[in-house]
């Protein structure tokens, strides 16, 4: 009875070296990396302006603002701490400073 649950943990082990090859016997997170979220922030960011720019009803136009207001300040946010962790693979193609505005103002067609 006993060398059968020997073969069958050796077979077990094997099954698992074979599945995972790599595997350190560390747990494994699924969590983005800083470098992730800044650049998600960014993406989130940047849809947020082409909604802003798509947009004409007067209500809608409200909404855009406001969320591109948010998502503006949740990348900067984000890139503060990045930067205040040591991440220096960031280097944004044309960032804003905070005192830019995040899309250009409407102006009037007359």
């Amino acid at each position: 009875m006993m060398f059968v649950g020997k073969e069958l943990l050796v077979r077990f082990t094997q099954v698992i070296e074979a599945i995972l090859p790599d595997w350190d016997g560390k747990p494994e997170t699924n969590e983005p990396d800083m470098l992730e979220i800044v650049n998600r922030a960014k993406q989130e960011w940047l849809a947020s302006q082409k909604y802003f720019n798509s947009v004409s009803d007067p209500d809608l136009i409200d909404h855009a603002i406001m969320l591109t207001d948010a998502a503006q300040k949740k990348y900067m946010y984000l890139l503060r701490q990045a930067k205040s962790h040591g991440l220096k693979a960031l280097q944004p193609e044309n960032a804003p400073s905070e005192k830019e505005p995040a899309c250009l103002p409407i102006q009037s067609a007359g």
